[in-house]
C-alpha cells in the first residue's frame, strides 16, 4: 500500500478546520484525507499553545501560598521540608509546565510517529514519517477537550484554590480514585483520562485505515506503545 492508494485525490482533502470536525464525525474518512495532505500545524498549535496558555492562566490565578502548603503537606517530610519549600516556586512550576507543553508534547508525538514509521517499513506500507506524524497529532486532538475542561475547572473554582491535578477532571484519579499527590499511584492515574482512550481509538482507526489490517492487528499495533509504557511504569511502582 502507498499513500495514493489511501486517497486517490489529494485535492479533495478539506481544510484543517473541517478535519477537526471530521475526526469526530467520520475518523476513517478524515484519516484518508490526512494521508493525502499530511498537514498537522493547526492541531499541533492548538494543543501546544492551549496547554501552555492554560498553565499560564492557572499559575497566574491560583492562590500560590495555599497551593505550596498543600503540596508540602502531601509531599514533604520534616527532614526535607526546607529544601522542598525552595523548590516549590511559582516560576519553577510554571516554567516546567510550559516546557512540557512546548518541548515534551511535540517530542512525544515524534517518538510515536517514529514507531509507526518503523512498523510501516516492516509492513511495506510506503507511508512516510510526515504522514505518521500527522496521524499521531490528529489522533491527539481529544486533548483539546481536556484543555477545555481545565478552563471550566478554573472558572468554577473559588478563591484561587485548585490543585494542578484538578485541571483534568476527566482523569481516572479525579473521576474514580481521588488520591492525594503523595500517593504512590497518583501519577499513573492522573496521566490517564477519557481523552487518552479516545486517542487510542483514533490511533487504531487511523492505522487500520492506512494499513488495511484487521481490527485485532490494528489495535495491537496502535496500543502497543501505551501498553509497554504503562506496563513498565506499573511494574516499577509495584516492585
Amino acid at each position: 500500500m502507498n499513500q495514493t492508494s489511501v486517497l486517490a485525490d489529494p485535492a479533495a482533502a478539506p481544510g484543517q478546520w473541517r478535519l477537526l470536525a471530521g475526526i469526530v464525525q467520520n475518523p476513517a474518512q478524515a484519516f484518508r484525507q490526512i494521508a493525502a495532505r499530511p498537514r498537522s500545524l493547526l492541531p499541533l498549535s492548538l494543543i501546544v499553545a492551549g496547554t501552555a496558555l492554560l498553565y499560564l492562566w492557572y499559575y497566574g490565578w491560583v492562590d500560590f501560598a495555599w497551593l505550596r502548603e498543600r503540596l508540602l503537606d502531601q509531599l514533604a517530610t520534616p527532614g526535607n521540608r526546607e529544601a522542598a519549600l525552595k523548590a516549590v516556586t511559582r516560576p519553577l512550576m510554571l516554567g516546567s509546565s510550559i516546557a512540557g507543553a512546548m518541548i515534551t508534547l511535540p517530542l512525544s508525538y515524534l517518538l510515536l510517529a517514529l514507531y509507526f514509521h518503523g512498523v510501516g517499513k516492516l509492513r511495506g506500507l510506503g507511508i512516510g514519517l510526515r504522514q505518521w506524524y500527522a496521524l499521531v497529532v490528529w489522533s491527539s486532538t481529544p486533548a483539546l477537550l481536556v484543555l477545555l475542561s481545565g478552563a471550566v475547572q478554573i472558572l468554577a473554582a473559588s478563591a484561587g484554590r485548585l490543585e494542578p491535578s484538578q485541571l483534568d477532571p476527566l482523569s481516572l484519579n479525579q473521576l474514580l480514585f481521588h488520591l492525594d499527590v503523595g500517593h504512590a499511584w497518583v501519577g499513573v492515574l492522573d496521566s490517564v483520562d477519557l481523552g487518552s482512550f479516545w486517542k487510542l481509538a483514533l490511533l487504531a482507526i487511523g492505522y487500520k485505515t492506512w494499513s488495511g489490517d484487521r481490527w485485532p492487528v490494528s489495535a495491537a499495533v496502535a496500543w502497543a506503545p501505551a501498553a509497554l509504557f504503562y506496563g513498565v511504569w506499573i511494574a516499577v511502582k509495584a516492585w
